[in-house]
Order: structure tokens, then C-alpha cells, then sequence
């Protein structure tokens, strides 16, 4: 019995675990807008990756990164027509994004 409360114990724990995490949410082309908006050079880089990878659901998963980004497992790739067009347009943004921000590299890269 003292074993069975044990293991119903684990079960709980993980489930209470599983569900503290973020559900899955793609950003959208406004939010990656305004997250890289007057961002230097080093703090664009790590947030666009994060804002791309965050459109790949299935990609999160598989590089691991998933408790890194602090979202669960639980969501597929969109492939329907009008995710990509806006996908599309996020990958649009964050290079014409990224010509102005190479100016604000930071001062290791100026030397």
C-alpha cells in the first residue's frame, strides 16, 4: 500500500510538472515586431532564433529546447496555407530587421 501511495505520488508530481509549463502559442508577425524592435545586435540574434524556432513546434521538440523555452510538448508543426504566408513574412521581417540592427553589435564585434 506505502508503495502504491509512492508511485501515485510520482504520477502526480509529474503531471502537476507537465501542466506549469506554457501551452504552445506560435508568435505571431506583430509580436516578433515588437520583441525585436531597438534590440542590439547580440539580443536580436538570440531573440529572433527564439521567435523563429517558436513557429516549429515539432523542431522545438526535437532539438530539446522545449523546458529551455519554458513550453510543453504538445504541439505540431501548421502547415496550412496561411501559417506559412505568415511564417513567410516573419522570416521577411527579422532580415530587414536584422540590416539595422547590425549597426548595434556590441563592442567586442566594434573592436
Amino acid at each position: 500500500m506505502r508503495r502504491m501511495a509512492q508511485v501515485v505520488g510520482v504520477v502526480i508530481l509529474f503531471a502537476v510538472g507537465a501542466f506549469a509549463a506554457e501551452s504552445w502559442t506560435s508568435p505571431t508577425l506583430a509580436d516578433v515586431e515588437a520583441a525585436l524592435d531597438g534590440l542590439g545586435f547580440d539580443a536580436f540574434v538570440e531573440t529572433s532564433y527564439r521567435l523563429h524556432m517558436l513557429r516549429f513546434p515539432q523542431s522545438v521538440t526535437a532539438a530539446g529546447m522545449a523546458a529551455e523555452y519554458g513550453i510543453r510538448n504538445d504541439g505540431l508543426n501548421d502547415y496550412s496555407r496561411a501559417y506559412e504566408q505568415e511564417t513567410f513574412a516573419i522570416e521577411s521581417s527579422i532580415l530587414r530587421a536584422s540590416r539595422h540592427s547590425i549597426g548595434k553589435r556590441s563592442p567586442r564585434c566594434n573592436a
